[in-house]
């Protein structure tokens, strides 16, 4: 025999097992004796004496709770053509197709933004490291120009590629891969080995770029800032992809747009000094002939 605990030797003393109860009594009794913090299951057997095996002796049925579960369901349909009237004659709350991927994802607006300012956190952190290794202003100047004329044309060319495919593609976590798929699936498999070395590409640089700016290339602390961040990437690593996008990718962006608008208060606040300095200096000037000529 299994030992029971306080509670449980209550309860079965609360009722009688030979007794056969009306429903209205079993319930009040089920409600006296729930103890649980959470809202308990009742669970109803009925013997019907059918064959399961037999098809005409299966019983299936829905119930219907008179206050529900507490949840709000809405549905969203992608459709086309005819069928968005059979959607919303079905009773969808959400009927529509492109237009509906840029609304779920929170506008078209705030991705705008977003995007352009998740970029800016990792190019700014690698233009500053690299930078600094230029010969010359110029030729910063020049590398950053070239350089993101063409990174903008790549992501161009392949947003242009995914709005022209949207309706395959919107709900995939690596749409692009998709694509290089459906082209050919040698493409493919080039393209996921592209992907990875891209990762490894764009993550040793932004690694390095940023511990640079906490710490001198070959000493102890830079090693230990680099193991740090990298034991926090494989950390975020582990997240669900979507969750890696949804959460961190637009945190990343804020951060960017943030970012931003330091950099273009910074600008203003230096195109106020220089006027500023060339008032001075003009004053200086006016000051120094009129003393002369005395």
């Amino acid at each position: 025999m299994p030992k029971h605990g306080k509670k449980y030797s209550d309860i079965a003393k609360s009722y009688d097992l030979t007794q056969v109860y009306e429903v209205e009594e079993a319930l009040a009794l089920v409600k006296k004796n729930a103890k649980a913090k959470f809202d308990e299951t009742i669970e109803v057997a009925v013997r019907l004496n059918l064959d399961p095996r037999q098809s005409d002796q299966q019983i299936r049925g829905a119930v219907v709770l008179p206050n529900g579960t507490g949840v709000t369901r809405r549905v969203l349909v992608f459709a086309k053509g005819d069928k968005v009237k059979e959607a919303e004659a079905a009773g969808a709350d959400f009927v529509g197709s492109e237009e509906l991927v840029t609304k779920i994802q929170g506008g078209w607006f705030w991705s705008s933004i977003l995007y352009p300012g998740f970029n800016a956190v990792v190019v700014i952190i690698l233009s500053c490291s690299m930078g600094r290794f230029a010969n010359s202003s110029k030729e910063a100047f020049r590398g950053g120009l070239f350089g993101g004329i063409l990174f903008g044309a790549a992501i161009l060319a392949m947003n242009l590629g995914l709005l022209a495919n949207i309706e395959a593609v919107f709900d995939k976590s690596v749409p692009t891969l998709v694509l290089a798929d459906a082209i050919s699936p040698i493409i493919g498999i080039v393209f996921s080995v592209i992907i990875c070395c891209g990762i490894y590409t764009t993550t040793v640089p932004m690694l390095w770029g940023v511990t640079r700016h906490f710490a001198q290339d070959g000493t102890k602390k830079f090693v230990l800032i680099a193991l740090g961040l990298t034991a926090l990437g494989l950390l975020l690593g582990m997240t669900n992809f979507k969750t890696l996008v949804n959460i961190i990718y637009p945190f990343s962006g804020y951060a960017g747009v943030i970012l931003f608008g330091f950099i273009a208060w910074r600008e203003v606040q230096g195109v106020r000094a220089k006027q500023k300095h060339r008032k001075t200096t003009q004053k200086s000037q006016v000051h120094l002939e009129s003393l002369r000529y005395r």
